[in-house]
């Protein structure tokens, strides 16, 4: 199938652009930092790597210290988002994760919500899925709820497919009793009405990368099978707008794009083993798993470059070769010098081309 040669090329091509971008060992700044170790971790990247060692450092050394607790930012989902990246990989300080959830939890209204905000809202709902004993936790659902439409959505196409990743953690949770998880569920198939409604073939859900990302991750979640069926026209629209460095825009977009379609293609490939014979089904799960064996597949056509810690300004790289490293602080420094050197060299390159009138000069 053309989508499915397509996967395996656009895929590792975006993988790639993210690895050239983080070769300091982070991405921009906090939320981006999250957002692409996210989508490194889902697509099989160890929690060993030096990729995940130093970007969970540089989160960490991104934490302020609040009033409450202590947080990533003013905004609440940025630390909700950081909160539960950090939730799947080793952190040496547990007391990142009760400081944050405490300052969280300073933020939320009587109604349940956090800021009265929709975004804000279903982002700490997604990290306490991680933390579900944080006190408070039970009433966001509620408010998130009485904010669905009647018709399905959420706000928006993409704030919908967030609110469908919502109810899809709380549905493979045990943390509803049985008329929550109908309300829950009935929410979920309003949801997923809405959004096969606004469905269209050429443009997807509204246009851009990240907003249907959000929606391909949603459905994929719910493990609507009618995602599978339009996969081709999903995967044949990220080939179309994909820049030739590999990116949908920049870190942050291409990031939440590669999750959405690895989770796409995860759910395609499960939906053919559940399509085959008894037989021929445990053949392949006793050769392999369908998540390795996607993992494999697209790790061996991902070009990741080296990590570079830049502690000295020689160091080597994760391949053992000697590079001179580089970070922002030194390139303006490099700047600086070198913008000193040239000039006393053209003063200097100057005075010897013009020491004859000079020395006549100088005898008068």
């Amino acid at each position: 199938m053309v989508s499915e040669n397509c996967f395996y090329t656009i895929v590792p091509a975006a993988l790639t652009y993210l690895y050239k971008e983080g070769r300091t060992g982070h991405w921009v700044d906090a939320r981006t930092t999250a957002y692409v170790l996210d989508s490194l971790i889902v697509t099989g990247e160890s929690l060993q790597s030096k990729n995940v060692e130093f970007a969970t450092a540089f989160l960490l050394s991104s934490f302020r210290p609040e009033q409450i607790g202590g947080s990533w930012g003013s905004e609440i989902w940025d630390t909700a988002l950081v909160l539960r990246t950090l939730s799947q990989v080793p952190v040496p300080q547990e007391d990142f994760h009760r400081r944050s959830l405490d300052w969280i939890a300073s933020k939320q209204l009587d109604d349940g919500s956090f800021d009265g905000e929709p975004w804000d809202s279903l982002y700490v709902a997604l990290a306490l899925l991680k933390h579900p004993n944080l006190a408070g936790s039970n009433r966001i659902l509620d408010w998130l709820l009485t904010v669905q439409n009647a018709d399905g959505s959420f706000i928006s196409n993409h704030y919908t497919g967030l609110f469908c990743q919502v109810m899809a953690g709380y549905l493979d949770s045990e943390l509803l009793d049985t008329e929550t998880q109908y309300r829950v569920r009935d929410a979920a198939t309003l949801a997923l009405g809405h959004l096969w409604n606004s469905f269209d073939k050429e443009n997807l859900w509204g246009g851009s990368a990240w907003t249907n990302a959000f929606v391909v991750k949603g459905i994929a979640e719910l493990r609507n099978s009618r995602l599978v069926l339009e996969s081709d026209h999903v995967f044949d629209w990220y080939r179309r707008h994909q820049s030739s460095t590999g990116a949908w825009d920049d870190p942050v977009r291409t990031a939440i794009s590669v999750e959405a379609l690895w989770k796409l293609q995860l759910f395609r490939e499960l939906d053919r083993c559940r399509n085959k014979s008894l037989q021929t089904l445990t053949a392949e799960f006793f050769s392999k798993s369908t998540e390795s064996e996607l993992t494999r597949q697209v790790s061996i056509r991902t070009i990741k470059a080296p990590v570079i810690t830049a502690k000295k300004f020689l160091d080597r790289d994760e391949n053992g070769n000697r590079v001179i490293t580089l970070t922002s602080d030194r390139e303006k420094l490099f700047g600086i010098v070198f913008a000193v050197v040239s000039a006393a060299s053209s003063a200097i390159y100057g005075l010897i081309t013009k020491w004859p009138q000079i020395k006549a000069i100088l005898r008068r």
